[in-house]
């Protein structure tokens, strides 16, 4: 409580390029006047009190997370500049070109600086957006494949633990 108090009113963070201090509570007073909270507060609110009763708790919570985009997909989609609809294989394509396109060193020997360091922002860039998509894939294919997988109380598990025990049963 009031360490925390105190770090906010007299703490500061210090710019390692400009030397410029910015006050803890002046940063926090200029985000919490931002366009970017005025969305997220915007967000929240529409999902916690507008769309619960309609959704219900998981839907709520889903389009909440879907719309603050915590996994990243909508920026790295957005990146390779591919739609929501895009399978894999059209994902795979656009980091292909744009790999391609912007590697650092496909630029001639007559290129500034400036553009490598452009271009190599811009690869890493398209990197970690076709990383970020692929993860999530492997992810949503691995929780596919476990939710049509038989579970221990209906599939075929259960019925080889069902003929152990009647098995068992035989030999007494």
């Amino acid at each position: 409580g009031v360490f925390g108090g105190a770090i906010v009113q007299r703490g500061y963070i210090t710019k390692q390029e400009t030397g410029e201090t910015i006050y803890i509570k002046d940063g926090l007073r200029h985000f919490f006047n931002s366009p970017a909270w005025t969305q997220m507060r915007s967000t929240i609110y529409t999902a916690l009190f507008e769309e619960m009763p309609r959704l219900g708790w998981t839907g709520s919570w889903e389009k909440l997370k879907s719309s603050m985009d915590l996994d990243g997909e909508w920026h790295a989609r957005r990146t390779l500049g591919v739609v929501d609809s895009t399978n894999m294989t059209q994902v795979k394509r656009a980091h292909r070109s744009l790999v391609l396109e912007n590697h650092p060193d496909k630029l001639g020997p007559g290129a500034g600086d400036n553009e490598r360091a452009e271009a190599k922002e811009r690869f890493r860039e398209v990197q970690q957006a076709y990383e970020t998509l692929t993860k999530l894939h492997r992810e949503r294919s691995k929780e596919a494949k476990e939710a049509s997988t038989p579970s221990a109380s209906g599939g075929k598990g259960a019925y080889r633990s069902r003929r152990r025990r009647a098995s068992y049963r035989s030999e007494l």
